[in-house]
């Protein structure tokens, strides 16, 4: 089916629902499209916020039932009916769910959305967690260069001999211990990269610092899927865990329904679930 159904079970606001298309019309025969502000759209909403988004739910029976939109509009009349959840487990999973009025469309939608969602949150409680390291740069140390200090220029016609823009008068610049003085910015920017002075290549060393090594940070992740940041084969999917449901290749955010279907004889609900 052309139309994907993201796997959100209401609309999520965002920046882009601060402006809306209008259709104006040119001739008899041709209409344009223009970007105009949206005047539902108040303190970060619009007025699809927390709706349920427009989807398809396609029903193959000899009842011959239409291909629409209305989410509101009873699809099934069973009052039991069954959900296989596969994709992307390790192993499929049948789960049942009643309702005495039947089931419309967003009913179906709302069942798969809070399913997938326990199934991932049982995942994430019984999966085995590892340890990851991230290494950061200490923002405290930017400065720290031993006998490097802040003064206020009061000569002309002096210049960064980084930038080789002039400093202006009054201009609070950094002294390095070999008196030669740098903008704030362009002097950290190229300690960061080479340690020592531009102009003579004296040797920069660092304060200690209580909050890091060598001016490096480690902070600790604890987790079951790797951060994107250890992603070392360049794709970004999820990793596979060991945990009651052993998901694979995907997060919760990357899955799409793309079409459902009912079986009435076996009373069972079909998915095509992709990302």
């Amino acid at each position: 089916m052309s139309n994907h159904i993201p796997l959100k079970k209401y609309h999520i606001c965002t920046e882009r629902c601060a402006n809306q298309y209008v259709k104006r019309k040119i001739d008899d025969e041709c209409f344009t499209l223009e970007l105009a502000s949206n005047p539902h759209y108040q303190n970060g909403k619009c007025q699809n916020y927390n709706k349920i988004e427009n989807a398809y739910i396609q029903v193959e029976n000899k009842h011959d039932m239409d291909n629409v939109i209305e989410l509101d509009k009873l699809v099934i009349t069973d009052t039991e009916i069954k959900i296989p959840f596969s994709y992307p487990l390790r192993n499929e999973h049948i789960f049942t769910f009643k309702s005495t009025n039947g089931f419309t469309k967003k009913d179906i939608i709302i069942n798969i959305c809070e399913t997938y969602a326990y199934i991932y949150k049982m995942e994430e409680e019984t999966a085995t967690k590892h340890k990851y390291y991230f290494t950061t740069k200490c923002d405290n140390c930017a400065n720290s260069y031993v006998g490097a200090s802040n003064t206020i220029i009061n000569e002309d016609k002096l210049s960064c001999s980084i930038c080789l823009n002039d400093f202006v008068s009054k201009e609070m610049v950094v002294k390095l211990p070999c008196k030669h003085i740098y903008h704030d910015t362009c002097i950290n920017t190229w300690l960061n990269k080479v340690p020592s002075c531009p102009l003579c290549r004296q040797n920069m060393e660092h304060y200690g610092c209580t909050q890091c090594k060598k001016g490096l940070i480690t902070t600790e992740y604890v987790g079951i899927t790797a951060p994107i940041e250890f992603k070392t084969s360049g794709l970004l999917n999820r990793d596979q865990t060991d945990g009651v449901w052993g998901i694979w290749g995907h997060d919760i955010g990357d899955l799409v329904i793309e079409e459902l279907t009912y079986d009435f004889e076996a009373k069972t609900v079909k998915m095509c679930i992709g990302s």
